[in-house]
């Protein structure tokens, strides 16, 4: 390689040509949209037969371009100022400036720019001055006034212009445009649009058709009063250019109120308002207000045909509200890409933790071999260190005597009191080396107990964090979903919250990842579950158009007051209905059973019950803290198999080996599409009759605790209306030893009876388990059962 030779570094050609091609396609199409803009500015006249605004056009661009799009905007202005050339006297000075302001963006580019303006308005002074003394003929008093005036009256011009350029460099960016932006823009729109005047399409004034279409647009985005802001400009630039200023303010103005007015309820509302508003107003008019009946109702139908997509995109770039909810939105995206980052880091360092501890246990047992030449080596040093035989056993014939050690260490840790022949045959302090052995061993023994404890707690540290990762990366998973916020239902339940006179501290509407609507409404005061359900309900179905139910309700306190949190999601298809009876064993007050059930959040209805082994208040201990966990994992929206893992880990870790062994028998039912999730534990059949036909759900698996990661056995089924879901503990099918016969008696029991009343169902089977049993409960027993109905 040449010494000093300059390397490259490497690209994509590729990506550097496509990004070269799609700037070059923008900066076309912009030097497009700069001529189009300054030939129709430059054919507006005022009354007065002035055309000064396609060189306040030019000036602007001038002003904000160092490329060559002033070339293009003055040649546009140029064709424009010819095209008028019949109707205006001074278009000469007009090109005479254009000419004037290109060569000075040239020669004074260094320039300061208000320094640069100042030039160029002095400039076209002088210019106007000579031109009408010159070749006009005015006078000097008049001429100087009448010059002064016109090239005054570019300034505001210019800076309207300039403002609008600026604004329009911030489209497609995070600026939100306020209404003075947006003024400025429809002014300069306004320009271009009262610059095609004279053209026509089958006797419609085009001109005319723009104008309204741009003014209903405006309002029909951003709403009344920023139409009828937009009406006023709009009205005020075409008035300049007629004899009948008044009117065209009032007629465009109107327009952007009416259609503003009725932009919630529908366009054709909005249409229809429009040409009944110009109606009006033409009948109550002395003058001719200039305008066709057929320009309106063109206008109308081409507000109608604009698609809503079209309306949508332009209310995300120039709608206050919508474009600074979606910057809010963005910005609350970026937060929770920080915190779900945050937590799948700290979700790995469990991860880690867990694998850490688990390389642990397994070095213990690489350390084993280690262990015994410890053991052979300690045994020596205390027995062979002072002996005659030391030189003759350890150098002369060392493999053999520590062959024999670790044979007489191995037969005494096995129980065994085999002396080995090679220690008999030249040992000499044999009574000496079996005492220091027995010793030895028992130490090596309780040593041994600690560091199994140990390895056994270091395994269920680890399982257990292993298990608060995964509930932790599943947390980040339900973050990560894709959760819709509805500004605008949002706002529409605003409205009717205050239509109502409730008041209220904070209203959120939200699709949850399963696409279905839920509103929080946190109330001012406090209230009760009737005012929910008979006021706010009805409002809140009226507000979305959707059948909306509570799901949720609380009183709380935050220290300055009383308030209530409701929250209200669609109402479900399927509405669930439980009954639990239960029965302590005979002889014991306490019920080793526990169970519980109701809907939670997230549109799923739950019933659970634990089965503690033996009876009395330990295993009611046991059940009640399992039932407890699997209800409070399952309210904050984690999955049952994470909840139940993690159950196990801390019910192993906080229960002694007599204490820690129970069942799980969990019934999930999605009330929305009736699909039951079974999830067993340890736990007994399950019964599910529909129409007279009994399906029996049989699990095999161990109870929790008996295994370091639990063994969960799943279902799926769906459920109709009028199923019924029976559920029990293993006390009701201890029969005398015969528990295929109970459950054989059950299965026929409702298989035959057409009993619906769930109440009677348990406590038949209650009954009947006492009866096969003397009258006496054996055991614990809990009968639930669920009857699920179409809402």
């Amino acid at each position: 390689m040449q010494y000093g030779m300059e390397i490259t570094s490497y690209k994509r050609s590729r990506r550097v040509q496509r990004s070269e091609g799609v700037f070059k396609y923008k900066w076309h199409v912009g030097a497009v949209a700069c001529f189009g803009m300054a030939f129709f500015i430059s054919r507006v006249i005022l009354i007065n037969n002035w055309a000064p605004f396609g060189i306040a056009f030019v000036i602007a661009v001038v002003m904000n371009r160092e490329d060559n799009t002033p070339i293009v905007a003055a040649s546009g202005s140029l064709l424009g100022y010819l095209s008028i050339l019949n109707s205006v006297d001074n278009v000469p000075y007009y090109i005479l400036g254009l000419g004037t302001i290109i060569f000075g963006a040239y020669y004074f580019r260094n320039v300061e720019k208000k320094k640069r303006l100042i030039v160029f308005l002095v400039i076209l002074l002088i210019e106007s001055i000579t031109y009408n003394i010159v070749l006009i003929l005015y006078s000097a008093g008049g001429n100087i006034f009448s010059s002064a005036f016109e090239v005054i009256c570019t300034l505001p011009v210019y800076y309207i212009i300039h403002c609008a350029m600026l604004c329009l460099n911030k489209v497609k960016t995070k600026h939100v445009f306020s209404n003075e932006e947006i003024i400025s823009i429809t002014m300069v729109m306004a320009l271009v649009m009262s610059g095609t005047w004279g053209l026509t399409l089958l006797g419609i004034s085009l001109q005319t058709v723009i104008t309204f279409v741009f003014v209903a647009v405006s309002a029909y985005i951003n709403g009344c009063s920023t139409g009828a802001s937009v009406g006023v400009a709009v009205g005020l630039i075409v008035g300049m250019t007629t004899d009948n200023l008044v009117m065209n303010i009032s007629i465009f103005a109107l327009c952007g109120f009416t259609v503003g007015l009725f932009r919630e309820t529908s366009k054709l509302l909005s249409a229809l308002g429009f040409i009944i508003s110009f109606f009006i107003l033409k009948l109550y008019s002395d003058s001719d207000l200039g305008l066709r009946l057929i320009e309106v109702l063109a206008s109308s139908v081409i507000l109608l045909a604009i698609p809503d997509q079209f309306y949508s995109k332009l209310a995300e770039e120039f709608n206050w509200e919508k474009k600074n909810n979606a910057i809010h939105t963005n910005h609350t995206e970026a937060v929770r890409q920080i915190f779900i980052e945050k937590l799948s880091s700290f979700s790995d360092i469990l991860f880690s933790m867990s694998y850490t501890i688990k390389n642990l246990v397994n070095n213990d047992k690489l350390q084993l071999k280690n262990k015994s030449s410890a053991l052979v080596e300690n045994l020596a040093d205390r027995v062979c260190a002072n002996c005659n035989m030391n030189s003759m056993c350890w150098k002369r014939e060392i493999y053999y005597t520590y062959t024999a050690f670790a044979e007489l260490i191995q037969n005494y840790h096995e129980n065994k009191k085999d002396f080995p022949e090679e220690l008999e045959r030249k040992c000499i302090n044999k009574s000496l080396l079996i005492k220091n052995t027995e010793d030895i061993i028992n130490n090596f023994i309780n040593k041994e107990i600690w560091r199994n404890k140990l390895v056994e707690g270091r395994q269920l540290i680890a399982s257990h964090l292993n298990n608060i990762g995964q509930t932790i990366q599943e947390m980040v998973e339900d973050f990560d979903s894709n959760i819709a916020f509805k500004a605008q239902t949002e706002r529409k339940v605003k409205k009717a919250l205050d239509r109502s006179g409730i008041h209220f501290l904070n209203v959120f509407c939200m699709e949850d990842k399963s696409r279905r609507l839920n509103i929080k409404i946190v109330l001012s005061s406090s209230c009760n579950k009737d005012f929910c359900n008979n006021k706010l309900l009805p409002l809140i179905n009226s507000a979305t158009g959707l059948n909306m139910s509570v799901c949720h309700y609380e009183d709380t306190e935050n220290g300055q007051g009383d308030f209530s949190i409701v929250i209200f999601a669609e109402s479900p298809k399927f509405e669930i209905l439980t009954y639990a009876e239960s029965q302590c064993k005979h002889g014991e007050n306490s019920n080793g059973d526990s169970y519980g059930y109701g809907k939670l959040l997230d549109g799923m209805y739950m019933v659970v019950l634990s089965d503690g082994m033996g009876s009395g208040p330990e295993a009611s201990g046991e059940s009640k803290a399992a039932v407890k966990l699997i209800e409070k994992f399952a309210t904050a929206g984690f999955s049952r198999e994470v909840a139940v893992n993690t159950v196990n880990s801390i019910m192993t870790m906080k229960f002694s080996e007599e204490e820690k062994f129970s069942t799980l028998d969990i019934a999930n039912i999605d009330t929305y599409t009736g699909q039951l999730t079974m999830m067993k534990v340890g736990a007994v059949s399950t019964f599910i009759k529909r129409a007279g036909k009994v399906e029996i759900i049989n699990s095999k698996t161990l109870p929790m605790g008996v295994l370091d990661k639990v063994d969960i056995d799943v279902t799926q089924k769906k459920v109709m209306d009028g199923d019924l879901l029976i559920m029990f503990s293993d006390g009701v099918l201890e029969c005398e030893g015969n528990t295929d016969l109970m459950e054989n008696w059950i299965l026929n029991y409702l298989e035959e009876d057409e009993e619906e009343d769930i109440s009677k169902i348990a406590k038949k089977i209650i009954d009947r388990a006492k009866e096969v049993n003397n009258g006496k409960a054996k055991d614990d027993m809990t009968v639930i059962v669920s009857k699920v109905s179409a809402s």
